[in-house]
């Protein structure tokens, strides 16, 4: 492919994708704006659900307050209006700070006692309409309990929102108390102001496709309905307990979040011009890199050739044009002339390196950046030598390391370091550095990873249970005799229920392989700083790295009801055991003794009060 095509595709591909970019976002834009303009709106749905809610509560909590007071409750047993005018004589503006517009007492025949209607928009006291009389007489209480929560009514032309409390004298119905708040245009400007939509009433709308949302125990029906590009109504739906119809509140947002989109859309669109421009830039460059890049670079290889006297160099080919074919007959000059040379060369080569696979120890030959020869044994451990010196892991110190630095200080010690290959294997060795000139270092490698290993083997014999794999009790009590020196901490200690009647059953080989797998079991279940081991027999220790009771407790029950729920499958036989389980906290500086006796004993009353439980002491 030539270059003048090359140049094209990549136009063509860089217009395309800038093309399909720029759709997925407008695209993409859109559904998210339209996503959260739905969500702010079902949010401001909620908000206002929420204001009349609250409302509600205080009317109805005012009816109650009422329907309790000592006072008025004699006045209306006894039908005492002049006293309950009285009382409220003394209040004249009691409606005014409660936000009442209505308020109304009634005996047990929902005959009007005390009666007021307050506009809160002109401040004047009116008189009750009939009608609400008529409704009150008309309606059981329980219907109209069982109205949903915020129940509404319509007087003099205006939504109510009212409460309907029974007055209780000794568990009899002496009267009523209907307390209400009109949702004038004040009301709906505070609900305007705190969701910061317009908000008005509606009588009639002809949509039955609502949708519903639960919000506090109320199921919320509620429609969006997008008019244009700057305007948006939603509507909530009420039901009118005195028409027996629905009514609406509509709420006008100004869509701001709908504009902000169109304004994003025009800066995509100036984006997709700033991409074009870019793409020219890009062609630019591309140009540059074909040709000039590639030109100065032969240039550059060439006069290294002459200045070094050397003909290692070996140029990229990156492309297959014209100026590819020139640096691969390039390429293959260099590599004529020097095969010339290093046939001479090969011979000491193949000397020296017969020398060095002759000895037993890895060998290499190195600057430190790079290693100029190997034996064969290296090979044989490390495989090649490629980013040898930068790869190769010192474990002891948990980093990589310079490999020079790390001869260097492991040079002539009897401590070996510890290293990491390839295939996660681990090895150990020895060093013997030696200075062969200025820059080259000889260095030999010792491998003692198998006499390392069966040092390690045996010391974790030592330490370690031979049958369940934990910890031996010599080994858990030191580390309890350690952690007293050093910390707060807790012990549990825990057993096998009924063990012998199981050895007794079944034999010990069964007993063997349960102890093997309880082990292992409760080993999943503990945490990588907690420390389990076995204590002797059936008997295990766990010491746990926390000083809380109601967590050693939590923890312990955890694992007692794990055990209880695992069926143990040996041979033939499926077994259920169970473990009884002493616990407690251990304190810094305590005898071991003192810790082991406290957690035996409760180990013991665990066994003494039916077993498979926790007791913690």
């Amino acid at each position: 492919m030539n270059i003048n095509k090359k140049v094209s595709l990549l136009f063509i591909i860089i217009f395309i994708f800038s093309f399909v970019l720029i759709s997925f976002i407008v695209k993409s834009r859109v559904v998210n704006i339209e996503s959260i303009e739905e969500k702010i709106t079902i949010n401001n749905v909620k908000k206002v659900q929420s204001i009349l809610n609250n409302y509600y509560e205080k009317v109805e909590n005012i009816s109650y307050e009422y329907s309790t007071h000592d006072l008025l409750l004699n006045y209306i047993k006894n039908n005492d209006t002049q006293s309950l005018n009285s009382f409220f004589i003394n209040k004249p503006d009691f409606m005014k700070k409660l936000n009442l517009s209505y308020f109304i007492l009634l005996d047990e025949n929902k005959k009007p006692l005390i009666s007021k209607y307050y506009d809160l928009s002109s401040e004047e006291q009116m008189a009750v309409p009939e009608e609400l009389f008529s409704f009150l007489n008309k309606t059981s209480f329980d219907e109209l309990s069982l109205s949903s929560k915020n129940r509404y009514l319509t007087l003099n032309f205006e939504k109510v929102l009212f409460s309907f409390e029974k007055v209780l004298v000794n568990n009899e119905v002496a009267g009523y108390v209907f307390t209400g708040r009109a949702i004038n245009s004040s009301f709906l400007t505070k609900i305007s102001d705190t969701i910061g939509d317009y908000a008005s009433l509606v009588s009639n709308y002809e949509v039955d496709d609502f949708s519903k949302i639960s919000f506090e125990n109320d199921v919320i029906d509620y429609k969006i309905k997008v008019q244009d590009d700057e305007k948006l109504f939603y509507y909530l739906k009420f039901y009118d307990v005195l028409e027996k119809e629905n009514f609406y509140i509509r709420f006008q947002n100004s869509r701001d979040v709908y504009n902000n989109m169109i304004v994003e859309l025009k800066y995509i669109l100036f984006l997709f011009l700033g991409m074009f421009f870019l793409t020219m830039i890009v062609f630019f460059i591309f140009i540059n890199k074909l040709f000039v890049n590639r030109i100065n670079y032969i240039a550059n290889i060439v006069k290294k050739v002459s200045l070094n006297e050397t003909l290692k160099y070996q140029l990229r080919v990156s492309y297959d044009d014209e100026i590819s074919y020139l640096i691969r007959k390039i390429n293959e000059m260099f590599r004529v002339i020097n095969a010339q040379q290093d046939l001479t060369l090969k011979k000491e080569r193949d000397f020296l390196q017969s020398v060095l696979d002759t000895q037993q120890n890895i060998i290499m030959i190195t600057d430190g950046k790079e290693i100029q020869s190997v034996n064969r044994k290296f090979k044989e451990i490390f495989f090649n030598t490629d980013n040898f010196l930068e790869n190769i892991a010192l474990i002891d110190n948990k980093t990589k390391a310079n490999f020079m630095a790390v001869a260097k200080r492991y040079n002539n010690k009897d401590m070996p370091a510890k290293f990491k290959l390839i295939d996660d294997q681990e090895k150990y060795f020895t060093f013997q550095v030696s200075k062969l000139d200025i820059r080259k270092y000889l260095i030999c490698m010792n491998d003692v990873s198998t006499l390392n290993h069966k040092i390690n083997h045996l010391t974790f014999k030592a330490s370690t249970d031979e049958l369940t794999s934990v910890y031996n009790k010599a080994t858990i009590t030191n580390y309890a005799k350690r952690w007293l020196e050093d910390k707060d901490f807790s012990m549990i200690i825990f057993d096998i229920d009924f063990f012998k009647k199981i050895n007794d059953t079944y034999g010990h080989y069964v007993g063997d392989c349960i102890l093997k797998e309880l082990a292992k079991l409760i080993s999943k279940e503990i945490s990588k700083d907690d420390i389990l081991g076995r204590f002797g027999g059936e008997e295990f220790l766990l010491l746990i790295d926390d000083t809380s009771s109601v967590n050693i407790i939590k923890i312990a029950n955890r694992i007692r009801k794990v055990v209880e729920k695992e069926i143990f499958e040996i041979d033939e036989h499926k077994i259920q055991v169970t473990i009884s389980m002493g616990c407690t906290v251990c304190i810094y500086d305590e005898k071991f003794e003192t810790v082991y006796k406290r957690a035996d004993e409760a180990l013991y009353e665990a066994k003494k009060t039916g077993r498979n439980k926790v007791v913690f002491y």
